[in-house]
Protein backbone atom coordinates (compact mmCIF):
# COMPACT_ATOMS: atom_id res chain seq x y z
CA UNK A 1 0.00 0.00 0.00
CA UNK A 2 1.16 3.99 -0.56
CA UNK A 3 -0.12 6.71 1.03
CA UNK A 4 0.21 10.41 0.13
CA UNK A 5 1.41 9.28 -3.42
CA UNK A 6 -0.62 7.72 -7.12
CA UNK A 7 -0.26 3.72 -7.18
CA UNK A 8 1.51 2.68 -9.97
CA UNK A 9 0.09 1.67 -13.27
CA UNK A 10 -0.57 -2.08 -13.38
CA UNK A 11 1.07 -3.49 -16.19
CA UNK A 12 -2.04 -5.04 -18.72
CA UNK A 13 -1.50 -8.97 -19.45
CA UNK A 14 -3.93 -10.86 -21.26
CA UNK A 15 -4.59 -14.30 -21.22
CA UNK A 16 -4.09 -16.27 -24.26
CA UNK A 17 -5.20 -19.82 -25.24
CA UNK A 18 -4.04 -22.16 -28.36
CA UNK A 19 -5.54 -25.40 -28.97
CA UNK A 20 -3.16 -27.51 -31.38
CA UNK A 21 -4.32 -31.13 -31.54
CA UNK A 22 -2.51 -34.72 -33.02
CA UNK A 23 -4.28 -37.50 -33.94
CA UNK A 24 -2.18 -40.50 -32.84
CA UNK A 25 -1.83 -43.64 -35.23
CA UNK A 26 0.05 -46.58 -33.53
CA UNK A 27 3.11 -44.70 -32.08
CA UNK A 28 2.99 -41.55 -35.24
CA UNK A 29 1.33 -38.50 -34.18
CA UNK A 30 0.02 -36.87 -36.97
CA UNK A 31 0.19 -32.70 -35.46
CA UNK A 32 -2.56 -30.43 -36.91
CA UNK A 33 -4.24 -26.92 -36.12
CA UNK A 34 -7.12 -24.65 -36.88
CA UNK A 35 -7.36 -20.88 -37.34
CA UNK A 36 -10.24 -21.29 -35.42
CA UNK A 37 -8.57 -23.38 -32.54
CA UNK A 38 -6.00 -20.68 -31.18
CA UNK A 39 -6.18 -17.51 -30.05
CA UNK A 40 -7.55 -15.56 -26.80
CA UNK A 41 -10.13 -18.41 -26.68
CA UNK A 42 -11.06 -20.25 -22.98
CA UNK A 43 -12.88 -23.19 -25.07
CA UNK A 44 -12.52 -24.96 -28.04
CA UNK A 45 -15.43 -25.07 -30.16
CA UNK A 46 -15.19 -27.33 -33.59
CA UNK A 47 -17.80 -27.95 -36.29
CA UNK A 48 -19.90 -31.53 -36.25
CA UNK A 49 -17.51 -34.11 -38.47
CA UNK A 50 -14.28 -32.63 -37.56
CA UNK A 51 -12.76 -35.59 -36.51
CA UNK A 52 -13.50 -39.20 -37.71
CA UNK A 53 -14.82 -41.87 -36.18
CA UNK A 54 -13.03 -44.29 -34.20
CA UNK A 55 -9.69 -42.08 -34.07
CA UNK A 56 -8.31 -40.95 -30.89
CA UNK A 57 -6.59 -37.30 -30.84
CA UNK A 58 -4.37 -35.77 -28.07
CA UNK A 59 -5.49 -32.21 -27.57
CA UNK A 60 -3.03 -29.64 -25.90
CA UNK A 61 -4.15 -26.19 -23.74
CA UNK A 62 -1.55 -23.69 -24.20
CA UNK A 63 -2.03 -20.58 -22.12
CA UNK A 64 0.62 -17.87 -21.48
CA UNK A 65 0.45 -14.53 -20.97
CA UNK A 66 0.38 -11.98 -24.21
CA UNK A 67 3.36 -10.55 -23.10
CA UNK A 68 5.24 -14.11 -22.77
CA UNK A 69 4.84 -16.19 -25.07
CA UNK A 70 7.97 -18.37 -24.36
CA UNK A 71 6.40 -18.97 -20.99
CA UNK A 72 2.94 -21.49 -21.99
CA UNK A 73 2.14 -24.23 -20.03
CA UNK A 74 0.52 -27.07 -21.41
CA UNK A 75 -1.97 -29.45 -20.31
CA UNK A 76 -2.63 -32.59 -22.82
CA UNK A 77 -5.45 -34.85 -22.67
CA UNK A 78 -6.78 -37.42 -24.97
CA UNK A 79 -9.96 -37.99 -27.00
CA UNK A 80 -11.26 -41.45 -28.22
CA UNK A 81 -13.84 -40.32 -31.02
CA UNK A 82 -16.97 -43.57 -31.08
CA UNK A 83 -18.56 -45.25 -33.95
CA UNK A 84 -21.49 -42.66 -35.26
CA UNK A 85 -24.83 -43.39 -33.65
CA UNK A 86 -26.93 -45.64 -35.58
CA UNK A 87 -29.38 -44.49 -38.34
CA UNK A 88 -33.29 -44.54 -37.68
CA UNK A 89 -34.63 -47.97 -39.50
CA UNK A 90 -38.69 -49.20 -39.82
CA UNK A 91 -39.44 -52.06 -42.17
CA UNK A 92 -42.93 -52.64 -43.63
CA UNK A 93 -44.49 -55.72 -44.72
CA UNK A 94 -48.24 -57.05 -44.91
CA UNK A 95 -49.32 -58.73 -41.92
CA UNK A 96 -51.08 -61.52 -43.61
CA UNK A 97 -50.13 -62.83 -46.91
CA UNK A 98 -51.09 -66.02 -49.12
CA UNK A 99 -48.21 -68.45 -49.88
CA UNK A 100 -49.52 -67.93 -53.47
CA UNK A 101 -48.64 -64.51 -53.70
CA UNK A 102 -45.45 -62.34 -53.65
CA UNK A 103 -44.01 -61.00 -50.30
CA UNK A 104 -42.80 -57.22 -50.24
CA UNK A 105 -40.72 -56.13 -47.58
CA UNK A 106 -39.69 -52.61 -47.17
CA UNK A 107 -36.84 -50.56 -45.10
CA UNK A 108 -35.73 -47.38 -44.72
CA UNK A 109 -33.28 -46.25 -42.73
CA UNK A 110 -32.82 -42.39 -42.10
CA UNK A 111 -29.69 -40.69 -41.95
CA UNK A 112 -29.89 -37.22 -40.04
CA UNK A 113 -26.10 -36.57 -40.58
CA UNK A 114 -23.15 -36.34 -43.02
CA UNK A 115 -20.70 -38.99 -42.23
CA UNK A 116 -17.36 -37.41 -42.72
CA UNK A 117 -16.25 -39.67 -45.17
CA UNK A 118 -17.41 -38.84 -48.68
CA UNK A 119 -16.72 -43.28 -49.79
CA UNK A 120 -19.20 -44.05 -46.68
CA UNK A 121 -22.21 -46.10 -47.55
CA UNK A 122 -25.42 -47.79 -45.68
CA UNK A 123 -25.49 -51.88 -45.93
CA UNK A 124 -28.80 -53.52 -45.17
CA UNK A 125 -29.03 -56.97 -43.69
CA UNK A 126 -31.87 -59.11 -43.66
CA UNK A 127 -32.66 -62.41 -42.46
CA UNK A 128 -35.75 -64.42 -42.57
CA UNK A 129 -37.13 -67.21 -39.78
CA UNK A 130 -39.89 -69.48 -39.26
CA UNK A 131 -41.34 -70.24 -36.39
CA UNK A 132 -40.75 -73.56 -34.76
CA UNK A 133 -43.72 -75.79 -34.86
CA UNK A 134 -45.02 -76.45 -31.29
CA UNK A 135 -43.29 -73.24 -29.82
CA UNK A 136 -45.20 -72.21 -27.11
CA UNK A 137 -44.17 -68.05 -27.11
CA UNK A 138 -45.54 -65.10 -27.16
CA UNK A 139 -45.68 -64.30 -30.73
CA UNK A 140 -45.82 -60.23 -30.93
CA UNK A 141 -43.27 -60.22 -28.50
CA UNK A 142 -40.86 -62.19 -30.93
CA UNK A 143 -40.59 -59.37 -33.18
CA UNK A 144 -39.01 -57.29 -29.83
CA UNK A 145 -36.77 -59.97 -28.57
CA UNK A 146 -35.41 -60.15 -31.97
CA UNK A 147 -34.36 -56.87 -32.22
CA UNK A 148 -33.00 -57.10 -28.21
CA UNK A 149 -31.83 -60.53 -27.83
CA UNK A 150 -31.59 -62.66 -31.89
CA UNK A 151 -29.70 -65.61 -29.79
CA UNK A 152 -32.47 -65.75 -27.52
CA UNK A 153 -35.21 -65.22 -30.37
CA UNK A 154 -33.35 -67.60 -32.63
CA UNK A 155 -34.64 -70.72 -30.09
CA UNK A 156 -37.75 -70.33 -31.03
CA UNK A 157 -37.40 -70.20 -34.73
CA UNK A 158 -36.03 -71.79 -37.69
CA UNK A 159 -34.07 -70.05 -40.82
CA UNK A 160 -35.83 -69.97 -43.89
CA UNK A 161 -33.36 -69.43 -47.03
CA UNK A 162 -34.87 -67.10 -50.31
CA UNK A 163 -31.95 -65.69 -52.28
CA UNK A 164 -33.62 -62.63 -52.26
CA UNK A 165 -32.43 -62.12 -48.93
CA UNK A 166 -28.78 -63.77 -48.73
CA UNK A 167 -27.28 -60.65 -50.55
CA UNK A 168 -26.97 -57.14 -48.68
CA UNK A 169 -27.94 -54.19 -49.97
CA UNK A 170 -25.46 -50.96 -50.42
CA UNK A 171 -25.95 -47.18 -51.45
CA UNK A 172 -24.57 -44.06 -51.13
CA UNK A 173 -25.49 -42.18 -48.25
CA UNK A 174 -29.10 -40.22 -48.02
CA UNK A 175 -31.22 -38.75 -45.71
CA UNK A 176 -33.65 -41.50 -46.91
CA UNK A 177 -32.28 -44.84 -47.61
CA UNK A 178 -34.41 -47.29 -48.93
CA UNK A 179 -34.15 -50.99 -49.42
CA UNK A 180 -37.21 -53.47 -51.12
CA UNK A 181 -36.95 -56.62 -51.13
CA UNK A 182 -39.67 -59.31 -53.18
CA UNK A 183 -40.07 -62.60 -52.29
CA UNK A 184 -41.80 -64.42 -55.24
CA UNK A 185 -45.31 -66.22 -55.06
CA UNK A 186 -45.01 -70.05 -53.69
CA UNK A 187 -41.65 -69.55 -51.98
CA UNK A 188 -42.99 -69.72 -48.48
CA UNK A 189 -44.68 -72.32 -46.71
CA UNK A 190 -47.98 -71.59 -44.53
CA UNK A 191 -46.54 -70.45 -41.27
CA UNK A 192 -45.66 -67.55 -39.17
CA UNK A 193 -42.33 -65.37 -40.42
CA UNK A 194 -40.26 -63.25 -39.06
CA UNK A 195 -38.19 -60.71 -41.13
CA UNK A 196 -34.84 -58.97 -39.49
CA UNK A 197 -32.95 -56.31 -40.93
CA UNK A 198 -30.04 -54.17 -39.84
CA UNK A 199 -28.68 -51.18 -41.29
CA UNK A 200 -25.22 -49.26 -40.36
CA UNK A 201 -22.64 -47.18 -41.85
CA UNK A 202 -18.90 -48.71 -43.45
CA UNK A 203 -16.34 -46.93 -44.58
CA UNK A 204 -14.65 -49.44 -46.72
CA UNK A 205 -14.50 -52.97 -44.26
CA UNK A 206 -14.82 -50.80 -41.14
CA UNK A 207 -18.34 -50.27 -39.84
CA UNK A 208 -18.36 -46.79 -38.89
CA UNK A 209 -22.14 -46.69 -36.88
CA UNK A 210 -23.49 -48.29 -34.43
CA UNK A 211 -25.99 -50.57 -35.97
CA UNK A 212 -29.43 -50.28 -36.32
CA UNK A 213 -32.25 -53.51 -36.48
CA UNK A 214 -36.00 -53.82 -36.73
CA UNK A 215 -37.87 -56.97 -37.15
CA UNK A 216 -41.93 -57.56 -38.37
CA UNK A 217 -44.25 -60.61 -37.99
CA UNK A 218 -45.68 -61.83 -41.42
CA UNK A 219 -48.55 -65.04 -41.37
CA UNK A 220 -48.34 -67.06 -44.10
CA UNK A 221 -51.80 -68.97 -45.20
CA UNK A 222 -52.22 -71.19 -48.03
CA UNK A 223 -54.24 -70.54 -50.27
CA UNK A 224 -57.38 -72.89 -49.11
CA UNK A 225 -57.41 -70.78 -46.02
CA UNK A 226 -57.90 -67.60 -47.69
CA UNK A 227 -61.99 -67.34 -47.51
CA UNK A 228 -62.06 -63.86 -48.44
CA UNK A 229 -59.11 -61.20 -50.45
CA UNK A 230 -56.12 -60.13 -48.15
CA UNK A 231 -56.11 -56.50 -47.67
CA UNK A 232 -53.41 -54.86 -45.69
CA UNK A 233 -51.75 -51.62 -46.15
CA UNK A 234 -47.61 -52.23 -45.94
CA UNK A 235 -46.57 -48.64 -44.91
CA UNK A 236 -48.82 -46.04 -43.65
CA UNK A 237 -47.24 -42.80 -41.86
CA UNK A 238 -48.78 -41.69 -38.44
CA UNK A 239 -47.55 -38.28 -39.22
CA UNK A 240 -46.06 -36.69 -42.45
CA UNK A 241 -45.17 -32.82 -43.17
CA UNK A 242 -47.91 -31.15 -45.32
CA UNK A 243 -45.20 -30.98 -48.54
CA UNK A 244 -44.16 -34.45 -48.27
CA UNK A 245 -46.24 -37.03 -50.77
CA UNK A 246 -48.19 -39.85 -48.77
CA UNK A 247 -47.54 -43.67 -49.67
CA UNK A 248 -49.42 -46.47 -48.72
CA UNK A 249 -49.42 -49.90 -50.81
Amino acid sequence: CTSGGTAPASTSRSIVVEWPYEESVGDVFNRKSSSDSSGAQLMLSLPPNTFPPLSTYAFIARVSYSNQPDSAVDMKFDVKFDKYRAPGLSISAPHLSSSSCPLPLRAVALVTWIPASADAIIVFDWSCYRLKEGATVDEQELVSLLVTDKDQATSFLDGCGGEELSQSYTSSIAKENIDVRTIEGDTLSPGVYYFRVTASLQDGPTEISEQATAAKKVTVLSVDQMQYPIIAFSRIPSSASATRTIEAA
